[in-house]
C-alpha cells in the first residue's frame, strides 16, 4: 500500500487508465479513470495538498456500496480510495473520489 501523499498531477496522465479492485481471489472490479479536477477555490497557508476529485466508471455488472477500497494501478501501485457511487450512464456506475 502506498504510503505516499496524492496529488492531482499524480493522476493526469492516468486519464483512461484502469484501476483494479479486488473483491476476492476470484473477483474483481475494473475501474476506468474518465476525469481529475481541481477543486482548489482558496488558499490556505499549511495545506499539504490542494484539493481535486476524480471520476472513474465501473461496469454495473458488480456495485459496490460507498466505502473505503484498495485500487491498484500499474504505476501508482494500491491506494485506499474512498469511493462514492454519484450516477450512472448507460452500461456503467459514476463513482467519485474526493481529496482535501
Amino acid at each position: 500500500m502506498s504510503e505516499k501523499l496524492l496529488v492531482l498531477e499524480d493522476f493526469q496522465d492516468k486519464l483512461q487508465h484502469p484501476f483494479v479492485l479486488e473483491l476476492d481471489e476470484e473477483t474483481q472490479i475494473t475501474f476506468t479513470l474518465t476525469d481529475c479536477i481541481s477543486t482548489t477555490v482558496q488558499e490556505f497557508p499549511d495545506r499539504k495538498r490542494d484539493p481535486f476529485h476524480l471520476i472513474f466508471t465501473a461496469p454495473k455488472t458488480l456495485r459496490i456500496p460507498q466505502g473505503t477500497y484498495p485500487l491498484t494501478h500499474d504505476t501508482l501501485g494500491q491506494n485506499l480510495l474512498f469511493l462514492v457511487p454519484v450516477g450512472e450512464k448507460d452500461d456503467t456506475i459514476i463513482y467519485q473520489v474526493i481529496f482535501s
